[in-house]
């Protein structure tokens, strides 16, 4: 029995010696742990270290010497503690209100958001730049998961909600009604188009079980990285696009674009470039007629600019005018200029609108308006000097009656340009 007591004891001793080394190593180990964490803490929190130099500072600084303590009862004791209290608050809140920088430096509770640091650029300059960076980006909407929540199933189903749709976007009244009438009931006139990635929608639709109308949307790049064969393509060549159909209309030298998209329906409108055309307006009552020439020494380019605009309604110009006569503006203009560009319509509305292209820079514009049934013609010419830094030249009428053929129709001071 001895000797079994002196082996186990002399196998502890043994034990002790092997694990010893083992054991200390884990003991300062954790020991180190424990000294850097606290000191770590200690570095990275600016609200204890001011709390620990304040503390010591007021250990060190010299105390004034205190008078006797009074006893006195609870009902006083909790008067004046509740009256401390009021005293303490109203003190910190008038600091707060006068050293704001102080405060947001010593992280106190008068701060709106004392979670936030507002150390942050010494310790983590980066961090700190891309927050910034973060905060100026704009804040678009990316449209990444197409087809997830689709506004209508089919363009059928789109064309019974879409003047409903278009009722409640934000653009023009005006814009609305062409729209609105362009579409129809069967949606039909559409051009093909893709919207390719970045492309930036002003307001887009959205289904699912609460339809809503999206502002600022942006078309999320959705990168391939495989080809139909399986070939790998290299990444950030090949991305998705979405096929819609598109209607244009200018309104106000700005020219609205209508999507659909045909992978959800989700009925959306952005503005498209500036066409690159100028304007000629003027009012008159109607029923008159309306001859206008484009004096020019050459054929002008073909454009996509080339229209008239009785009152809303945008159209081609009128098929050319071979019975006007034109001797009037042709005694005014310089010789080498000639009528290549004629046309002649009745108007409906009063305001009208002519679009050119650039080039009409270099050329004449002749206006002729007859007043239904008094047989009387005012005339005016738009001469190359009215385009000078300027888009859109309205011709005076109405107050003001035109000046007939002659040297009064290129008096320029009269003018009314915008």
């Amino acid at each position: 029995m001895f000797e079994k007591d002196r082996l186990g004891r002399q196998n502890m001793r043994v034990r002790w010696r092997l694990y010893k080394p083992a054991i200390v190593i884990a003991f300062y180990a954790l020991l180190l742990g424990a000294l850097g964490y606290g000191f770590w803490h200690f570095l990275h929190h600016p609200q204890l270290r001011h709390h620990v130099t304040e503390t010591k500072e007021e250990r060190t600084q010299p105390q004034p010497a205190r008078a006797a303590k009074v006893v006195s009862s609870p009902a006083q004791e909790t008067k004046k503690k509740s009256s401390s209290t009021k005293e303490v608050l109203s003190a910190r809140k008038m600091a707060a209100d006068k050293h704001p920088q102080k405060n947001r430096e010593a992280g106190t509770k008068t701060e709106k958001h004392p979670h936030v640091r507002h150390d942050l650029h010494r310790h983590h300059p980066q961090k700190y730049v891309r927050k910034r960076l973060a905060r100026k980006r704009p804040s678009a909407t990316l449209w990444r998961r197409w087809g997830i929540a689709p506004y209508a199933s089919s363009l059928a189903a789109l064309c019974k909600k879409a003047p409903q749709a278009i009722a409640q976007t934000s653009m023009p009244e005006e814009v609305k009604k062409h729209f609105v009438r362009a579409l129809g009931s069967t949606c039909t006139g559409g051009t093909p188009v893709w919207l390719t990635p970045d492309t930036r929608l002003v307001q887009m639709w959205s289904g699912g079980p609460r339809p809503h109308l999206m502002d600022d949307v942006k078309v999320a790049k959705l990168p391939v990285l495989h080809s139909p064969s399986g070939r790998a393509y290299r990444r950030g060549t090949v991305a998705l696009t979405a096929r819609a159909l598109e209607w244009n209309y200018t309104y106000q030298e700005k020219k609205y674009l209508l999507d659909v998209p045909l992978v959800c329906f989700n009925l959306s409108w952005r503005l498209g470039p500036r066409p690159p055309c100028e304007t000629v307006t003027f009012t008159v009552e109607p029923g008159d007629e309306v001859r206008f020439a484009v004096f020019a020494r050459k054929l002008l380019p073909a454009s996509a600019c080339w229209q008239v605009c009785d009152g809303d309604t945008c159209s081609a110009p009128p098929s050319p005018c071979d019975t006007c006569n034109w001797a009037g503006p042709e005694n005014v203009i310089p010789v080498g200029f000639s009528p290549l560009y004629t046309g002649r319509y009745r108007a409906r509305a009063m305001r009208q609108t002519l679009r050119f292209p650039r080039a009409i820079h270099k050329n004449y514009l002749a206006l002729c308006v007859t007043r239904v049934g008094l047989g009387e013609s005012d005339s005016w010419i738009v001469q190359p000097a009215a385009w000078e830094g300027k888009s859109v030249v309205s011709v005076p009428y109405g107050g003001q009656k035109w000046p007939v053929w002659g040297s009064d129709a290129i008096d320029w001071s009269r003018w009314d340009r915008r």
